[in-house]
């Protein structure tokens, strides 16, 4: 993989788990990171590739 393939940016998310006021539990998603990654779409598929990554 070389580096100049890396063009699309994505944005990660993690899950966060919250319990409400009646003892549910809600799951919701934070930002995480963002990186550069290679997308490539065949078939309808899609496969992400990631190399590289920055914590911001």
């Amino acid at each position: 993989m070389q580096a100049g393939q890396l063009r699309d940016t994505i944005q990660i998310e993690q899950p966060v788990i919250t319990i409400d006021d009646f003892g549910s539990q809600i799951e919701t998603y934070e930002y995480y990171l963002t990186t550069k990654s290679q997308v490539i779409y065949s078939a309808g598929n899609r496969n992400i590739t990631n190399l590289s990554s920055t914590k911001t």
